[in-house]
């Protein structure tokens, strides 16, 4: 059970990133400086944008996986947070950017929704740490919103997520065993 659940843990994060960043190397035209993450995503402008899709919807429905098996047993509320987190993570992969206004919308609902399940989930697991993640989550996207024309917004997307997940991926496997 302890593996199976490490197993699922680490899945949904291996996913996500390693689908980007294959995303990312294989795009020649991406840039830090320049491109949102989305972009990886656009079926007529990216030659990825599957593999890119895929990983994001793929990624989003471990962790509901997760979040419904192991979450649910020992959180009140986390777990319905994370699973909600995943489900938007998945309609991200799903209406890419050529979608418009509702990937965006979906795209802005996941990044809050990601920040309020981490302060949740610190709540229930009694961690201290977990308001010192969300300032620097808010922190990333504030220092993005003042430095837009030196970074896409690629940065903080990938930055704020990691934070979290890596957070998480921390705390969870106290857990796991």
């Amino acid at each position: 059970m302890k593996s199976q659940r490490l197993l699922l843990l680490f899945s949904f994060p291996l996913i996500t990133y390693l689908m980007i960043a294959l995303s990312v190397i294989a795009t020649p035209w991406f840039r830090w400086s320049a491109n949102a993450l989305s972009n990886l995503g656009n079926l007529h402008k990216s030659d990825v944008a599957s593999l890119f899709n895929f990983g994001l919807s793929t990624g989003g429905l471990l962790l509901i996986l997760y979040s419904l098996i192991y979450l649910r047993k020992d959180t009140s509320y986390s777990w319905v947070c994370f699973a909600f987190t995943g489900y938007l993570q998945m309609l991200i992969g799903v209406f890419n950017e050529e979608y418009g206004f509702i990937h965006i919308l979906t795209a802005v609902i996941f990044y809050l929704s990601l920040s309020v399940s981490q302060v949740i989930y610190g709540r229930e697991r009694k961690s201290m740490l977990t308001m010192l993640v969300v300032v620097i989550y808010w922190v990333i996207w504030i220092v993005y919103f003042l430095n837009r024309k030196y970074m896409g917004l690629a940065v903080p997307e990938l930055a704020s997520s990691l934070l979290v997940v890596l957070y998480f991926l921390f705390y969870e496997t106290r857990y796991a065993g």
